[in-house]
């Protein structure tokens, strides 16, 4: 793995694959946490759609062809601290490719024509996404207990502020975050890097530098609590728990990273032994730790029938309360270095599809300034001190919040 800057302040980070196959990933820090500057929720998101409407010389039906045609997977995804633009195509047409993006992403038309249609696409967009429940229960969760973070509101945003925005507001977005000092490129490739950073420097060398931006993310404590809810038609319940872990050390979050795996993440955790495996509480347990920029939470899952509910949240209670007192949790080394190997093996079966590799190292390079954590993040985990683990993870349950939707 190779890292290089272009002239315009543009990241390029190139990792050698031999295959027949090459995938890239374009990153910006243009996400949804950059509307927080005074822009509508889902500006940023509205914005990745019309970038495919056309450019200055190519127009929708030639884009859609020319992907069709060149690439066996193509997808762009807005998340809050992040938007990416990649693909895959074979070895032979990845020029192809990146000339295509460039022009998407450095030429937009960015026209009236079509505007409304696409707001009527993500309109419908947001419709879907309102009927996951599991998604309805986070977005009522995260709007309940933050008042300020911009992961209050839905990425896609509201039906009423889809309806506001206008074309203005999405070409003041982009002239304001899409800049070379915000991107990074990674290329997986089976290319050398010296053809692969000339591609770079011919498709997005001159790219012209924007303004600098001094740009923040808001850590606003959750409010605590328990938040019930209704859903029409629905038969189970769903059930979330969310704990902030913004502020914490290198090292304790890599304790967390252990802990989430002995709570929740695999079938012999403590959550799924407790619930499922010894009581048949629930069909679905899960535990997740989310380090993104502007996220940073330790979140809880749990799908079971509405009559189970006070039991599951009280043996999860009780449980936390046993591990903030110290007594329900105490991980011994080899618990600990058995978690590093596992941590890895999962991130290892992540990065074998080359464009979900191209993904990784460019966001942690957008987010956390260093592409070479995606190998390294689980490093030294076996090694840490088992009561660190523990204080670690008592610190973190102490502020919960509660979502219930039934």
């Amino acid at each position: 793995m190779r890292k290089t800057t272009l002239k315009n302040g543009m990241k390029l980070i190139y990792e050698k694959r031999d295959a027949n196959i090459a995938s890239f990933c374009i990153a910006l820090d243009a996400g949804a946490l950059r509307e927080q500057g005074g822009f509508l929720s889902g500006t940023a998101h509205a914005l990745e759609h019309m970038l495919y409407k056309g450019t200055k010389t190519r127009s929708e039906e030639e884009i859609n062809r020319i992907s069709d045609e060149i690439f066996g997977f193509s997808n762009a995804m807005t998340n809050y601290p992040y938007v990416i633009y990649y693909g895959t195509t074979l070895s032979g047409n990845i020029e192809k490719g990146l000339e295509l993006y460039s022009d998407i992403l450095l030429n937009p038309a960015l026209e009236e024509d079509g505007f409304r249609e696409e707001m009527s696409i993500i309109s419908e967009e947001l419709r879907e996404w309102s009927e996951d429940l599991s998604q309805l229960c986070e977005d009522k969760l995260f709007r309940n207990c933050f008042r300020s973070r911009r992961i209050g509101e839905r990425i896609i945003g509201s039906q009423d502020t889809i309806a506001a925005l206008s074309m203005d507001e999405l070409r003041r977005f982009y002239r304001k975050h899409y800049m070379p000092q915000n991107c990074v490129l990674a290329v997986v490739t089976p290319d050398s890097f010296e053809d692969t950073r000339e591609l770079a420097e011919k498709y997005f060398g001159g790219w012209e530098k924007g303004l600098e931006l001094c740009l923040s993310t808001c850590c606003e404590e959750n409010e605590e609590g328990v938040f019930v809810e209704q859903a029409g038609n629905m038969e189970g319940a769903k059930i979330e728990y969310c704990f902030p872990i913004h502020g914490l050390s290198l090292e304790e979050e890599k304790a967390l990273s252990v802990f989430s795996y002995h709570f929740g993440e695999g079938v012999t955790s403590i959550l799924y032994e407790e619930i499922r495996t010894k009581r048949g509480l629930a069909y679905d347990v899960s535990c997740r730790l989310r380090k993104e920029n502007g996220i940073k939470l330790l979140t809880v899952n749990v799908s079971t029938a509405r009559e189970n509910v006070d039991r599951v949240t009280g043996i999860i209670d009780g449980i936390i309360g046993g591990i903030i007192s110290g007594e329900a949790y105490n991980p011994d080394p080899l618990q600990l270095r058995r978690a590093e190997d596992m941590l890895k093996i999962r991130r290892e079966l992540l990065l074998e599809k080359s464009v979900q590799l191209a993904k990784e190292l460019s966001t942690f390079e957008l987010m956390y300034g260093s592409c070479g954590k995606v190998y390294s993040e689980f490093d030294g985990i076996g090694d840490l001190e088992p009561g660190f683990v523990k204080r670690a993870a008592a610190r973190v349950l102490k502020n919960r919040s509660v979502q219930i939707l039934i």
